[in-house]
């Protein structure tokens, strides 16, 4: 704590502990800028859905995912603070602070990056059903590879310090960390490949498809620091000065865990930026905010409004409602081709759209990009 007090460091070529520090702390502030944009844009729902749906699973598990990563950037800067990242002055007991630190922040590290997985997931299975028999292998896989690396993390050197990988005899951490960004790397593809599949076959305007499945598709951004952590570990754990050297894989780490939030959250920024063109935040996120109409429970209509099934889209003001039709080309659970339906709502003059969709679901666009076929 008292390092932490001492005059302001400057980085060179030999003490590379200011970068940790600085960098541990703005990713953390992104980190939580991303999830705090996120909960921002369901709080803005709350005139239309419930407290229950403002907190729904995967806003919990990205909001965990976060408190996680505060603890984990605030053990990887006093492990700065103590002396990683220098090449010489750092005194044993220094040493033995730095170790116990990594201990701590790994554990820290895969429970917050598991959570965000979990969270992706758990959107999509909420804006598609017929996705779950996917998804729960893969919800699997994530908790297995969570499970594993705490464990062998935990126990990767001798007792009773487990901690010790300079002292003590450990198992190849270099092949550990091989492993755990390599499931890392295979279950962001399989997440984005899964979600692209669904959004694909979807029929609507080009761009909005493109921007849809960019915006999804940012979780391979993902890779290349996931490829450069195996790199340049194993030159950290393997060179003469593993508390200096190891200074490139700690940043590298706050890299990973920044870009696992924080492209778990993107999808929910599109009607918190739209809101900032127009000055005033409405209702819904990227997905659109959704409602179940009692007059369709009923049987009852709404007029200028289409209701399917059981769930409509009304309003107190006078609106018009065009309908767009989402079909699927493919057929998922072996069933034939999938129809949704977005309702299209404006206000006269205004440009707030809001979507519906079967099974009280989130839709799976912003509807306000959605332009009517041939329009």
């Amino acid at each position: 704590m008292v390092e932490m007090l001492l005059p302001r460091e400057h980085e060179t070529p030999f003490n590379k502990s200011p970068v940790i520090r600085a960098l541990s702390m703005i990713l953390m502030i992104v980190t939580m800028f991303s999830v705090f944009i996120r909960v921002l844009t369901r709080i803005s729902t709350m005139r239309r859905l419930s407290f229950s749906k403002l907190c729904t699973s995967d806003d919990i598990l990205i909001f965990v995912s976060m408190i996680l990563i505060i603890a984990q950037s605030t053990a990887v800067y006093s492990q700065g603070a103590n002396g990683l990242g220098r090449l010489d002055g750092v005194s044993s007991a220094q040493v033995s602070s730095i170790l116990k630190g990594q201990f701590v922040s790994d554990i820290f590290f895969f429970l917050a990056l598991a959570l965000s997985k979990l969270s992706a997931t758990t959107t999509i299975w909420n804006m598609s059903p017929l996705s779950h028999k996917k998804l729960l292998p893969i919800q699997i896989l994530i908790g297995g590879w969570a499970l594993s690396a705490i464990l062998v993390r935990g126990f990767a050197c001798s007792l009773p310090n487990t901690w010790d990988y300079i002292n003590g005899q450990c198992i190849d951490l270099s092949a550990f960390w091989a492993y755990v960004d390599a499931v890392n790397i295979l279950t962001d593809l399989i997440i984005t490949g899964v979600t692209i599949e669904i959004l694909v076959h979807l029929q609507m305007p080009f761009g909005t498809k493109a921007m849809v499945v960019g915006v999804f598709g940012s979780r391979i951004l993902m890779i290349p620091p996931a490829v450069c952590h195996i790199i340049y570990f194993k030159r950290a754990i393997e060179s003469s000065t593993p508390i200096f050297d190891m200074w490139m894989p700690t940043v590298i780490v706050q890299v990973i865990q920044c870009v696992g939030v924080t492209t778990t959250c993107v999808p929910f920024w599109w009607r918190f930026l739209k809101s900032l063109e127009s000055g005033q935040m409405g209702p819904g996120d990227l997905f659109g905010a959704m409602s179940k109409s009692n007059n369709s429970r009923s049987g009852g209509t709404t007029r200028g409004t289409r209701s399917r099934g059981d769930t409509t889209v009304t309003s107190s003001v006078a609106r018009r409602t065009q309908a767009f039709e989402l079909t699927s080309k493919q057929g998922w659970q072996g069933s034939t081709d999938v129809k949704k339906y977005a309702h299209i709502v404006t206000d006269h003059g205004k440009g707030t759209w809001d979507a519906a969709r079967q099974n009280s679901q989130e839709a799976l666009v912003d509807p306000s990009t959605l332009t009517p076929a041939g329009g």
